[in-house]
């Protein structure tokens, strides 16, 4: 296998691979094809490039920790006779594992995205996405109206988690966020989305997570601006796991709609 990753094909990969899981648990007669989680494709990659080269990442060991869980996890929904309840757990216990690896895969996409930005070794093809990125700016632009950029919309969204937690230190008051109808991802759920989420009840899922997440947000600025950072934490910790959701549907999405040119993507090699 080559030692170089793409991490969408990564994370995209990683996805059919869970449905096809979760597909055998819903109808016994599907079967799949298990592989240890060092042979497999991203497995093979953790244990080469990913470790020589961004083992100082926090992802890295964070990715390298879960992806060995997940192949646990649905070694034994495959290999062994489980009763239903106790095979139901572990699909609830497959698909938590399996959003938090296309989390941290989303995160080490930043951390190395970022590294290269500081660097000024990005490749040509990055420079838009990168430079709005890290410099803004972060609300829609007119040409959001069309096709979802998914690359753009799942890092810009982790970034600004990011910049939240930065904002404890300040107690919010560097913290600023754009209303859920001005952001990238609202303007283009507002758009294009709503004519699509009748016929695909994940972009109505992202709308829904994606109201819940602007009013956690905004109730960790509001907690913090007043010194009441108990409060503060118990919300951020509310709005984390809302961004794991949004980064998890979003690519899900980019999965099923990625051929309709409804939303497009940016490569990332690493």
């Amino acid at each position: 296998m080559n030692t170089t990753l793409n991490i969408s094909v990564a994370r995209l990969a990683h996805l059919n691979w869970t449905m096809a899981l979760e597909s055998m648990v819903l109808n016994p007669q599907h079967s799949v094809e298990i592989q240890s989680y060092q042979d497999c494709e991203l497995g093979h990659w953790i244990y080469t490039t990913g470790l020589h080269s961004y083992s100082n990442f926090d992802a890295t060991n964070l990715l390298v920790r879960t992806h060995k869980h997940f192949h646990e996890v649905a070694h034994e929904m495959v290999e062994n006779k489980l009763e239903d309840k106790k095979l139901e757990q572990k699909m609830r216990d497959m698909l938590l594992l399996s959003r938090d690896i296309v989390y941290f895969l989303t995160e080490l996409e930043l951390n190395i995205l970022e590294f290269r930005h500081q660097k000024e070794t990005i490749a040509h093809p990055f420079r838009s996405l990168v430079s709005r990125l890290f410099n803004g700016p972060h609300h829609a632009l007119p040409d959001e109206q069309g096709p979802l950029n998914v690359s753009y919309a799942r890092l810009v969204h982790l970034n600004w988690v990011r910049s939240l937690n930065k904002s404890f230190r300040g107690w919010g008051h560097n913290a600023h966020l754009e209303s859920e109808e001005d952001c990238s991802l609202g303007s283009w759920l507002n758009s294009t989305g709503t004519s699509l989420s009748e016929k695909h009840i994940e972009i109505g899922h992202l709308e829904t997570i994606h109201k819940e997440f602007h009013v956690s947000s905004r109730k960790t600025i509001y907690f913090l601006r007043h010194r009441r950072e108990s409060a503060a934490q118990k919300s951020y910790t509310k709005t984390l796991e809302l961004s794991r959701k949004i980064i998890y549907i979003l690519s899900i999405i980019e999965l099923k709609l990625l051929d309709s040119g409804v939303v497009v993507r940016e490569e990332v090699f690493v």
